[in-house]
């Protein structure tokens, strides 16, 4: 995902419960979550809520980074 401002985004985002990842990469945010329609939809609520323009918001699969990124934070969480 790419928005007008991509560090407020993330901020925004980082409390919704329903990301179960989310890290600001370059010019794009990489969010991972477990059902990308309903994911989505509550991005885009949220964005609206706070007048956030989306320029580009794609569902692909999770790379091996992104992966690797998700496993390690959650056995950080759990230390």
């Amino acid at each position: 995902m790419r928005t007008e401002d991509n560090q407020s985004c993330a901020e925004s985002l980082e409390e919704t419960e329903l990301l179960k990842n989310l890290v600001v990469s370059g010019d794009k945010i990489h969010v991972q979550v477990a059902d990308p329609v309903e994911g989505e939809r509550v991005i885009r609520e949220i964005l609206r809520a706070k007048r956030t323009e989306i320029l580009d918001l794609q569902a692909v699969r999770p790379s091996l980074e992104d992966a690797f990124v998700s496993i390690v934070r959650e056995k950080m969480k759990k230390e």
